[in-house]
């Protein structure tokens, strides 16, 4: 990847410069063009008119910036890391202790207004980044975009499991867990990293007209490729499975813009297609099976897929103080796959009702804005949105496998719809100079269809002030109330069991929520700014008996940025976020309750020093420091607390910079980095914990490292 990254930087490199090449050799042959037609036209002028185009021709303008043909810069670093750390290469593609990586930019451009941009950054690590643009200003523009990103999950898993093709296979020793006499034996087991490579492909070409018309046309490409953790039961036995994944997108988007005077115009149309490599992957049970014929079992992988949609937006300049804008879209979602057989056991198959499944899935949206200005002091905003997700599919009657066990009983595929509408209507009151007030009224409601029929209403205000007094502090206050209002559900489906009435799904449940934030800023003196700010959201839902009960978050922070002279910038920042959450819960006719705390706290502090020490030395710091914990008390049938979870996250970054002449500076970087999770859940539940349980070994992230960059830049 890093050869053919490299390789793709020089043939883009190259291509720019032929370009730039070819545009000066046209604009030579035009300019040779031109003079020889005036040459024959100004023959019979006048020596006045001959010595009036030679002072024209002589006259330069004193203010205009002069723009150079070629510029641009190179950037060659060598990185060292003090340890190996997967998650450090999270993001960043850093994960061996010695990389070289290389960045650049080059920019072309002419007097004429044609243009060439190349910028390369990362090369070398599997974090490349690099974009490429070429076009002549005012008439037409390409671009190349090519990005990875790698994320980074959990290093140094183990697994039985051996992939072949689209199949999980244990060792032919294989003893079932639930029947071993001994300790298990992990050594011979596969050793493998979890994380997933992004590869983002981009390209877009945009052609203008004298005509008020735009073309434009977008292509991009997702590629997604790795293991994953998975899991799957059986009964009451389950099993920790590294999945491949190898999945890609395409899309397109062709557009058309008009803009004539007041009104601009785009029309558009999407479309979307998702491929997967693999359309199920099968494993073998690692527990001793309950019935005979499943010893192998089959998990479904994300469909093919194809969607596209037409939008519409119009803006309109009604008056000088008002405009209407309007957005409509429609679109469909397509997938026919041949249909996976219920169970991989040959004692179980039964026929399906259809051996592809055509789904269909229709969506619309609409929205409607209506802006105002009826005063320099009084103005309005209006605006509607419809949102419609419509499945078309077939409903066939299917008879599903439980676990490669037995049968279970038949029952149709539910269809799941969704409907919302929302309206709101906004005024904004300036009632001094500096000093000004809004409210908003909102109104929504939202339809849910599945197993059941959902229906919510929720009606709200938001009212926000804005003051400022004659010595620059500046106060901004924010608060809002809202009320959902949640119908019980309808039953829609006779074949599956009801939803039970005491615990509703928190999205969908009554509630009252109600925020506030304050906001106080003020410049102390010419070189001191000072901020601090305050939060609050509270969030109760009353008619649940069961489930989440409240959720109030509370939010603390103050800023401060001193401007010590004009080549020194200090700042800084604190903030306290505190997170508490009540549900409740029902065992055996007991009703027990638990409580969550959350609370983060962060620090971070920013120096910036330039032109220090004959103006040749520059100075960059930034540390943030963030420590987290969460800790749940159930309260009932006994006062039981679990294992508190901790996590602290540790920053310092420092960048010396010398410029040694006009065209070459040396940077050298240092980056001190701590990642410590203390979680539970994780940390002590290994490959021999559960009998019935067989996991990767997975910890949380513990990590301390010390990153070092030797850079050299050549400017040109």
């Amino acid at each position: 990847m890093k050869h053919l990254s490299l390789s793709i930087i020089s043939i883009l490199t190259l291509l720019a410069l032929s370009l730039g090449i070819s545009f000066a050799h046209a604009d030579v042959k035009e300019k040779e063009s031109e003079e020889q037609s005036i040459a024959s036209h100004t023959s019979t002028s006048t020596a006045a008119s001959t010595e009036l185009k030679q002072i024209n021709a002589d006259w330069q303008c004193e203010y205009c910036p002069k723009t150079k043909t070629f510029s641009g810069n190179v950037q060659v670093n060598f990185g060292y890391l003090s340890d190996d750390a997967y998650h450090f290469g999270h993001y960043s593609g850093i994960e061996s202790n010695n990389n070289l990586f290389l960045s650049t930019k080059v920019n072309y451009l002419t007097e004429e207004g044609n243009y060439a941009k190349l910028s390369v950054d990362n090369a070398g690590l599997d974090a490349l980044k690099l974009t490429t643009k070429l076009g002549y200003y005012g008439h037409y523009q390409f671009a190349f975009a090519y990005q990875e990103i790698p994320l980074r999950q959990n290093p140094a898993l183990l697994t039985p499991f051996q992939q072949q093709n689209n199949t999980l296979l244990l060792p032919d020793s294989w003893q079932y867990l639930d029947q071993r006499t001994s300790t298990l034996e992990t050594t011979t087991w596969r050793q493998f990293n979890s994380g997933v490579d992004w590869q983002k492909l981009t390209l877009s070409w945009r052609y203008f007209t004298d005509q008020h018309l735009d073309y434009a046309i977008n292509y991009q490409k997702l590629k997604k490729s790795g293991i994953e953790q998975f899991s799957a039961a059986q009964i009451l036995n389950a099993s920790y499975l590294p999945l491949a994944i190898d999945e890609q997108t395409e899309q397109i988007d062709a557009q058309l813009s008009y803009q004539f005077n007041d009104l601009n115009i785009n029309l558009s149309y999407f479309l979307s297609r998702f491929s997967n490599e693999y359309q199920s992957i099968h494993y073998e049970n690692p527990f001793s099976s309950y019935v005979a014929g499943a010893e192998m079992a089959e998990i479904a992988h994300d469909p093919d897929n194809h969607a596209y949609k037409i939008r519409l937006k119009v803006n309109y300049q009604l008056l000088p103080a008002s405009s209407l804008k309007l957005y409509a879209a429609f679109g469909q979602m397509r997938q026919n796959n041949s249909l996976l057989p219920y169970s991989s056991n040959a004692f179980l198959q039964q026929s399906l009702p259809s051996n592809n499944f055509d789904a269909k899935v229709a969506t619309t949206d609409y929205a409607l804005r209506f802006y105002s200005r009826w005063s320099s002091r009084l103005s309005f905003r209006a605006k509607y949105q419809f949102n419609q997700r419509d499945n078309q599919s077939e409903q066939f009657i299917f008879t599903p496998v439980f676990s490669e066990t037995y049968l279970s009983e038949p029952l149709q595929n539910t269809l799941y719809d969704t409907k919302k509408q929302q309206l709101s209507l906004a005024t904004f009151w300036r009632f001094l100079p500096s000093q000004q007030a809004s409210i908003e009224f909102s109104q929504s409601s939202k339809t849910e269809q599945g197993i059941s029929k959902h229906k919510t209403d929720n009606q709200g205000v938001t009212g926000s002030l804005l003051l400022q007094s004659e010595t620059g502090a500046q106060l901004t206050i924010r608060a809002s109330h809202f009320n959902r209002d949640a119908q019980l559900p309808m039953r829609l489906s006779t074949q599956l069991s009801d939803e039970n009435p005491l615990l509703q799904r928190y999205n969908l449940a009554a509630r009252v929520q109600n925020k506030l934030s304050m906001q106080l800023s003020k410049a102390l003196n010419e070189q001191l700014y000072a901020s601090i700010s305050g939060a609050l959201s509270k969030q109760n839902y009353q008619a649940s008996s069961l489930g989440l009960q409240n959720n109030h978050r509370y939010h603390y922070g103050a800023d401060l940025s001193w401007q010590v002279d004009e080549k020194t910038t200090l700042s800084t920042y604190f903030q306290i976020e505190d997170i508490r959450s009540q549900a409740k819960a029902s065992d055996n006719g007991s009703l027990w309750r638990n409580d969550t705390k959350e609370r983060v706290d962060s620090f971070g502090l920013t120096l910036d020093i330039k032109e220090w020490l004959d103006e040749k030395f520059a100075l960059s710091l930034q540390a943030i420091i963030s420590d987290g914990s969460s800790a749940t008390t159930l309260s009932s049938p006994s006062q039981d607390k679990l294992p508190e979870i901790n996590s602290v996250w540790q920053q310092f970054n420092l960048k010396f910079s010398y410029q040694i002449n006009p065209q070459i500076q040396a940077q050298l970087q240092y980056q001190h980095q701590r990642l410590e999770n203390d979680d539970f859940a994780i940390d002590y539940v290994d490959v021999n914990t559960v009998d019935n349980l067989l996991t990767f070994g997975a910890v949380s992230h513990h990590y301390q490292v010390n990153y070092f960059i030797l850079g050299l830049t050549y400017q040109f």
